[in-house]
Parts: structure tokens; sequence; C-alpha cells
């Protein structure tokens, strides 16, 4: 499903202008970064659905292809989802 498709869908079930829709998303999104890029380890609850987590991930060592040299690459804040139980079990229950 596209951005279109699922402004559509949801204001069609709310019965909500897309442009409220599309705000509120937008909006959604803004906090989620914001929280994820405290200078803690951020969270956000997303309820229905699960959790967006910002994780470190460690420095790793990479090889140059065509050369024997290796590069220190740091590392850095990425961000996870980690869906609710009920979430991850009614898309496995959809599955064939």
């Amino acid at each position: 499903m596209n951005q279109k498709e699922l402004l559509q869908t949801l204001a069609d079930r709310t019965h909500l202008p897309k442009s409220a829709i599309l705000s509120v998303l937008r909006t959604t999104a803004d906090v989620a970064a914001e929280a994820l890029t405290d200078g803690r380890e951020g969270a956000l609850t997303l309820p229905g659905l699960g959790k967006l987590v910002a994780r470190r991930s460690a420095s790793r060592r990479l090889k140059i292809l065509g050369t024997d040299e290796y590069r220190i690459v740091g590392g850095h804040r990425r961000a996870k989802f980690l869906p609710s139980g009920a979430f991850r079990e009614s898309v496995r229950g959809e599955l064939p």
C-alpha cells in the first residue's frame, strides 16, 4: 500500500479530509524522530502496532575491496520497529 492508498483508506474509514490525515501522519513522524533522537535510548509506542526504538549499532571493521586494507566504521544510532504481540499475530493469521 502506498501513501495515496493509505490516505484514501483512512479518509474512507474516519470520514476526515485527506489533508487532515496527512497532517497527523507527518506530525506523528516528527514526534517519532524527536523521541528517537533524544540523548537517551528513546522509544515511541504506537498503540495497536508496536514500538519504535532507537538502538546503537557497534563499530565494525570493513575490508576495502581489491586491497588488503581495513577501515573502521563507527557505530551509529538506528531506528528499529518492534511489533506488538497482537499485531504480529494478526499478520501471521492472514498469511497462507
